[in-house]
């Protein structure tokens, strides 16, 4: 790696740390108003909820501020799925954790369907679940997710990390061809959303084939111009991006339009 690429590897890290904080700042925020307004159930009327899934190594803690976004920009209840204080697990013990977490909370709540939005592995693990219960999944979408087969991150030191606490490195091309080919038949009900600010994934992994791929490149599109949107602009922080909700909310309106 020459100096170039040591530059801005760095700079992409510092980044990463900056959206660490921001979305666990406000997710702070998002959960004490949670907490205060105790939000009521709604999804009884609704065909279906929203089941948050939380990215490698991520407690529940940042996510709180998209639950609260979604919650009342679509008026449908939203969980944060609850993978242990910190989601370092093998696959296996992942795919148990997220499917004890969706039965358990469609039982609860009556739901006839799930929309699953995945950050980071957790977009695996949704693809997963959609191959193992097609006929319970409405929606996934994955941002910045490893979803494509063979596709290798460019940093090894990341790399390993990610692999390591996601599918032990023995097991993950193994895992993920199975994951590949159980989701591919249902791929009209996956949407791909990731940023070319990426350090940790190049976009060429978190593209399924057959899905709705988007992939947000600030240079080109100047939509979101302020300084907050700029520190989202990362892996560790795109779940909020204002790119991704934007995504989300149309994709989930219009599709409500066409079934009214």
């Amino acid at each position: 790696m020459g100096a170039h690429e040591h530059f801005w590897f760095h700079r992409g890290l510092l980044w990463e740390f900056a959206s660490v904080v921001i979305a666990g700042s406000r997710g702070v925020s998002a959960s004490v108003r949670l907490a205060q307004e105790r939000p009521q159930n709604v999804s009884t009327n609704k065909p279906y909820g929203i089941i948050i899934g939380p990215g490698v190594l991520a407690p529940k803690l940042p996510y709180f501020l998209l639950e609260e976004i979604l919650r009342n920009e679509l008026g449908v209840d939203v969980f944060v799925a609850d993978m242990g204080i910190f989601n370092m697990h093998s696959h296996t013990k992942m795919m148990r954790l997220a499917s004890d977490f969706v039965s358990r909370t469609m039982n609860t709540y009556s739901l006839r369907q799930v929309v699953f939005v995945g950050h980071s592995i957790w977009g695996v693990i949704a693809l997963m679940y959609l191959g193992n219960y097609p006929e319970r999944v409405k929606r996934i979408f994955c941002i910045a997710s490893p979803v494509c087969v063979g596709a290798q991150t460019p940093w090894s030191a990341l790399a390993w990390a990610v692999s390591t606490f996601v599918v032990r490195p023995a097991f993950q091309q193994r895992v993920l061809e199975n994951m590949y080919r159980r989701a591919t038949p249902h791929a009209k009900k996956i949407a791909t959303i990731s940023t070319a600010s990426d350090i940790i994934l190049p976009n060429e992994a978190t593209c399924f084939p057959g899905a709705e791929n988007y992939v947000y490149d600030a240079k080109r599109d100047t939509r979101f111009p302020d300084y907050s949107s700029v520190l989202l602009d990362t892996h560790a922080g795109f779940h909020l991006h204002p790119y991704t909700l934007d995504i989300i909310f149309r994709t989930l309106c219009e599709e409500a339009d066409e079934e009214n």
